[in-house]
């Protein structure tokens, strides 16, 4: 719940990013892969202890599977075709790959700091 709390959170602020700021159309397209490579780590990281499948399918490929086929298409049709607005498109890329495994910290650090709150509302 914790880790959908955050996502939210950094969607809402890259909502209001949107013609907000000044910035290449890809920066906001950088965030929304960054933010699915981090959806496909958190979702591997419970998929090793996970009992669900779908069909023959192993948990890892059920939970690793959409957000890598969804970072797939946001890179081809949402980044890749305003490469020419953004000067260093290859160190975006980097960085918006580079960032999605930081999430796994970043989640044991906020359900440590906010996981009382959490509970109290669950």
């Amino acid at each position: 719940m914790l880790s959908v709390m955050v996502l939210m959170m950094v969607f809402s602020f890259r909502r209001n990013l949107d013609g907000r700021i000044r910035v290449s159309p890809a920066v906001p397209r950088l965030i929304d892969l960054s933010l699915l490579l981090s959806v496909g780590w958190l979702g591997l990281s419970g998929a090793w202890s996970s009992p669900v499948t779908l069909g023959p399918l192993p948990a890892w490929v059920v939970a690793l599977g959409p957000p890598l086929v969804i970072a797939l298409l946001v890179l081809l049709l949402g980044v890749l075709p305003h490469r020419r607005q953004t000067p260093r498109l290859a160190l975006a890329l980097t960085v918006a790959v580079a960032a999605g495994p930081f999430v796994l910290p970043l989640r044991s650090v906020l359900q440590h700091l906010l996981g009382g709150i959490v509970h109290a509302l669950g």
